[in-house]
């Protein structure tokens, strides 16, 4: 008989201090943004759905971190023109959200299109000069430029007005760091400028922050962990498949429940901490443990980030290095048990092991 979900344990609140914030889908709703933020210390919603949930959050007394990123869903935003009134829409629903930081409507840049890098950075810095407050250029970037992560940063110093804050989205149909070298091109970016927020990511959010980022934000779910390029070839992931993905912390990755069910009984992970107080991921077998596992999933990223937040920043580097090495050991014994390459270590652990 299928176990029951019961209601999500609260997870401790932490201070804003190497920051890892969420990132939530818009299905969600207000008292689960709230519950996010509350326990990250901060949000990053999106779109125009992002802005009104900003503006609902804000009215219902939440006043901690919150940033809204232009993007709409999985459309990347382009940066759109003044109204009939002369006032950027974007800077309107950023100021009705009462945002911490303004970031700029933003646009794609294709791989490669130096061109089109320099005319955004300078049209975004522009935005950015003029916005009341604290303020991001805001790029989307195609997952490719990793490889050229020089490029970025010269056209970024080369402008005078751009200045060094910046916040980075990477576009790819899965993983922007799962190509080789993309790990290292993404940790050349953070310590190459001098004030970097990453947007729409995985764990490799964790990975951005020790290694420098001013913050970094980590999606709720599939879509929300990149984006997808415009007219590129998406990845529709197990069709038919609404099993929620849980983190395995050992494997420093997110398995569907389907997956995890698979498992034999003695390869089942098993939780501790105050989420799931020991019961088996493996219970995770339909949609109605979604919040459930946006639970897990939250604990076990603030249980992490706590651990290396613990340490000098130094150390924090070394330590991540080895956490990602045991991953990709404990990945590679699993599929060796299992015989099913699913659960070895994905290529982004495999590059942080090694970096």
């Amino acid at each position: 008989m299928a176990a029951t979900p019961t209601a999500p344990v609260p997870a401790v609140r932490r201070p804003l201090s190497m920051p890892v914030v969420w990132y939530p889908s818009t299905s969600l709703t207000e008292d689960e943004c709230t519950t996010l933020a509350a326990n990250a210390g901060g949000i990053v919603v999106h779109g125009k759905s992002g802005a009104d949930m900003g503006v609902r959050l804000r009215k219902h007394g939440y006043s901690g971190w919150l940033v809204l990123d232009p993007a709409m869903g999985k459309a990347v935003a382009v940066a759109p023109p003044a109204n009939l009134f002369g006032v950027c829409e974007w800077l309107e629903r950023e100021q009705s959200a009462g945002v911490t930081e303004f970031l700029s409507p933003g646009e794609f840049v294709p791989a490669g299109d130096r061109a089109t890098l320099t005319r955004v950075i300078a049209e975004q810095a522009t935005w950015v000069a003029g916005a009341p407050g604290v303020g991001r250029i805001n790029l989307y970037l195609d997952a490719r430029w990793l490889r050229n992560a020089q490029d970025v940063i010269t056209a970024l110093r080369t402008d005078a007005d751009a200045g060094m804050r910046v916040a980075l989205a990477f576009g790819h149909r899965a993983d922007p760091l799962a190509a080789v070298g993309a790990v290292k091109g993404y940790v050349h970016l953070l310590h190459g400028l001098g004030d970097v927020a990453v947007l729409r990511s995985d764990l490799g959010a964790v990975g951005g922050s020790v290694h420098g980022a001013s913050w970094t934000a980590i999606g709720t779910g599939t879509s929300t962990r990149h984006f997808q390029i415009p007219g590129g070839k998406k990845n529709t992931g197990a069709p038919g498949d609404k099993t929620p993905s849980a983190i395995m912390r050992d494997l420093l990755g997110f398995k569907l429940g389907s997956s995890l069910m698979s498992l034999p009984n003695n390869l089942v992970p098993v939780c501790h901490l105050s989420c799931c107080g020991g019961q088996p991921l493996s219970r995770f077998n339909s949609e109605q443990w979604s919040a459930q596992v946006r639970d897990h999933n939250q604990v076990t990223v603030n249980a992490i980030v706590a651990h290396l937040r613990s340490m000098p920043a130094r150390r924090r580097r070394t330590e991540w290095k080895s956490m990602c090495q045991a991953a990709v050991a404990y990945g590679t014994h699993l599929a060796g048990r299992t015989h099913d390459p699913r659960f070895e270590a994905t290529p982004q652990i495999k590059q942080w092991a090694t970096l």
